[in-house]
């Protein structure tokens, strides 16, 4: 499987990218044990079952809070986190 990735408009679209909402921790989980398993290997020179897979796991969070004067806030943070894996068996 290829990753095609382009830029269209300043934007960069990633073809097969997933975007999914969780509610709790345990959801997380779970996405990221689907993304796991969905990690491909394939024979190199080196190694005959070496991965070369990479994740890009991104967590947005928003929170809502009023302030003291009555106006709704949105907060949001990002966090990125990147996984330039090598499996050598």
């Amino acid at each position: 499987m290829y990753l095609f990735v382009m830029i269209l408009q300043g934007s960069v679209v990633i073809q097969g990218l997933e975007e999914v909402v969780v509610k709790n921790k345990h959801e997380v989980y779970n996405i990221m044990k689907k993304g796991s398993q969905r990690r491909q290997t394939a024979s190199t020179i080196m190694n005959a079952t070496s991965s070369r897979s990479h994740t890009v796991f991104t967590v947005t969070i928003h929170t809502r809070e009023n302030a003291l004067d009555g106006e709704e806030l949105v907060k949001t943070g990002k966090l990125n986190l990147v996984s330039l894996y090598t499996l050598v068996v």
